[in-house]
């Protein structure tokens, strides 16, 4: 899924409504989520930001496969397998 899928769906949802991760299909756990960070924030903070990958200027050379990760919090109870039948 891509971030742009991703902002698609949701905006089909309730804007004030609470945003849980369900995981694990056989034994279900809702989560709540801790934060986003991105592969380029991942490569910064392991200190791999001194040299960019290529000089060419090109902002996607910068990161060629960008990556955005939806970082699990605390398990808030357990889920329905449900879910996975309606995406």
């Amino acid at each position: 899924m891509t971030v742009q899928e991703l902002i698609d769906i949701l905006q089909d949802q309730n804007p004030d409504a609470d945003v849980r991760l369900m995981t694990q299909q056989s034994w279900p756990f809702e989560n709540n989520i801790r934060g986003v960070t991105d592969s380029e924030e991942l490569r910064r903070a392991a200190g791999e930001d001194d040299e960019p990958p290529c000089d060419c200027g090109d902002p996607e050379c910068e990161d060629p496969d960008p990556v955005v990760y939806i970082v699990e919090g605390s398990q808030l109870g357990y889920g329905d397998k449900n879910a996975w039948n309606l995406c």
